[in-house]
Order: structure tokens, then sequence, then C-alpha cells
């Protein structure tokens, strides 16, 4: 039985894996990693999906946010937007 954060896409497999940066499994027994979206990152233990803060941005499947650029902005929990 994998615990949360880790995944076995094969029943037959006797280790667990964590899932990929920016993918999440959120409760045990999972089959496969969910992605985290658009102005979301995966934490650091992979069993949530977090909102990245203002200022900062994800474009999905990310384990960190990045910091908006110039002529960018962003809200938090949300996607880039151009000014």
């Amino acid at each position: 039985v994998c615990v949360a954060g880790k995944y076995r896409s094969d029943p037959e497999a006797q280790a667990c894996e964590p899932c990929p940066d920016g993918t999440i499994a959120p409760h045990e027994r999972t089959k496969f990693c969910t992605l985290c979206g658009p102005g979301k990152y995966s934490s650091a233990n992979r069993t949530t999906c977090k909102s990245c803060k203002a200022g900062k941005s994800s474009t999905g499947g990310a384990n960190t946010c990045s910091v908006c650029g110039v002529g960018e902005y962003s809200e938090e929990g949300a996607a880039i937007y151009w000014l």
C-alpha cells in the first residue's frame, strides 16, 4: 500500500515511487499522480497542490512558483496576466 504522495502504477512492483514534480497523490493506494494546474505547485510531500502567492505564478505541473517578469501580473493562485 502506498502512502499519500507516492504511487504504484504496476501492482506487481514492490516499491512505491514519489509523485513527480508538479503532481500529487492526496490519498493512500493511488495508482497515478494528478497534475497541479496553472497557478499552483505541488507540496514537498506531494499530497496537495498549493496556490502561488500574488506576484508569483506557475503554468502547471510545477513544484515551485516563479516570480512574475516585467509586464506580468499574477494574483494569488492565478496564472500570469499580461498588463
